[in-house]
């Protein structure tokens, strides 16, 4: 689909396995029976995707570009948004995203902006990587002893603050590396949980608080 100013609204039981949507000014909704491929998704508005299957890219997909917030909920399935940086840019989301699984389901998403959390119910494990920022307005809270693992690469470092009360993960991994991922940089790591955690790996050239 292809809009140059409008909305898409698709909330019907679609039944897709890949879905090419761009609109350059409006918001998307998308509500999907199965798995859903993901390919050159570019919108200036918010988006809204619900699947009962695994969320996932294709192999070739130009990157997800948001400019509004992001939902994606899936049910007891995954989230893989991985797909390979493309002219040195990958998925952006400038708005805050809100992800949603259940089940021992994990949700792996890299890109290379900076990335707002709004609250948040992980199935397991969260694993975020970006050039940007790590932020949240809400809580992310995993429901089977998950780790979250945030990496950002950046040489002028960029921060992960994560400090809501409620947050709620079993182990985590959190690092501040380099645009080229060879070596730890300086940029502040902050992360509070509602209750103890084991810490799998640190890494920062900077300030800790958890």
């Amino acid at each position: 689909f292809s809009i140059s100013g409008g909305t898409i609204s698709l909330g019907n039981a679609n039944n897709v396995a890949t879905f090419y949507g761009v609109n350059n000014n409006g918001n998307l909704t998308f509500n999907n029976t199965g798995a859903l491929a993901l390919d050159r998704l570019t919108v200036v508005g918010n988006v809204n995707i619900t699947t009962n299957g695994a969320l996932t890219q294709t192999a070739l997909a130009f990157t997800t570009n948001v400019s509004g917030t992001t939902t994606f909920s899936v049910g007891a399935n995954p989230i893989t948004l991985t797909a390979p940086l493309f002219a040195g840019v990958g998925n952006v989301f400038t708005g805050a995203l809100t992800l949603s699984n259940s089940g021992a389901n994990d949700i792996n998403i890299l890109g290379t902006s900076n990335y707002i959390l709004a609250a948040s119910n992980i199935g397991r494990s969260l694993t975020l990587s970006t050039n940007g920022t790590v932020t949240q307005t809400g809580a992310i809270v995993s429901a089977n002893a998950g780790t979250l693992t945030v990496k950002t690469t950046n040489n002028s470092g960029s921060a992960i603050t994560l400090t809501n009360a409620s947050n709620e993960f079993t182990n985590v991994d959190l690092r501040a590396r380099n645009l080229a991922d060879n070596a730890n940089i300086a940029a502040a790591i902050s992360y509070t949980d509602v209750t103890g955690f084991n810490v799998n790996t640190i890494g920062t050239l900077s300030t800790v608080n958890l």
